[in-house]
């Protein structure tokens, strides 16, 4: 959801924690431009779909395995906080998980 050309929420960090994600995972361009289109989509629409919160830490903390990132037995995943009143979400980690 935007108001005009602003996007109703601001994201804070995901740059930094994707770049660390890809120096230490080296993934390959298609995983990377999944994840990218993942975040911009829950940045820019809505940070709640797809991703359960953390209760038993914050009640402010979501995370989820991001769709289309499954690779022989793990996937990248996300976490990060949601500050309703400030409009911004902020990226805790991005990591390849094994389940």
């Amino acid at each position: 959801m935007t108001f005009g050309d602003i996007p109703f929420w601001e994201s804070v960090g995901f740059s930094e924690r994707l770049l660390a994600w890809m120096d230490l995972e080296t993934p390959d361009s298609d995983l990377i431009a999944t994840v990218i289109a993942w975040v911009d989509r829950q940045t820019r629409q809505d940070p709640y779909r797809g991703v359960q919160r953390e209760a038993d830490i914050a009640s402010n903390l979501w995370w989820g395995r991001i769709p289309g990132t499954t690779r022989e037995g793990s996937a990248v995943f996300c976490s990060y906080w949601i500050d309703e009143d400030l409009r911004q979400i902020r990226c805790d980690s991005v990591s390849t998980l094994s389940y």
